[in-house]
């Protein structure tokens, strides 16, 4: 049995970063990366995003509206925030935008996908 496509975005100004995430989104997930904000804005009016994982600085951008982009295109799409910089106030931030998750760097790509998909 064939499982549908589902696509995710991934933002983060570390290559390495965005390397690794390509690596744990295994079928039958497409990953989507992108090192900058207007960069995922674009791929985001592309096509709709089932998931996700953004950085919460990226470069001296914030992904705040970038996770009502996502929502405005597809109001389903789950939503994952990682930052090493979290506090209170970023955090209430992120979750009245509309991300479903927010954490802690480091985080491990397993619990990514379990922290995303449950």
């Amino acid at each position: 049995m064939s499982l549908a496509v589902r696509n995710v975005l991934v933002v983060d100004d570390d290559e390495r970063i965005l390397a690794m995430y390509k690596r744990c989104f295994d079928e039958p997930w497409r990953t989507h990366c992108a090192s900058n904000v207007p960069a995922a804005q674009s791929l985001a009016r592309g096509q709709p995003f089932e998931a996700a994982v953004l950085d919460l600085h990226v470069g001296p951008t914030s992904s705040v509206p970038l996770i009502r982009a996502l929502l405005a295109a597809n109001p389903h799409v789950r939503i994952m925030v990682v930052s090493g910089y979290l506090t209170t106030d970023t955090t209430v931030a992120v979750v009245r935008a509309g991300a479903d998750v927010v954490v802690d760097k480091p985080i491990r790509p397993r619990e990514v996908l379990k922290r995303l998909l449950s």
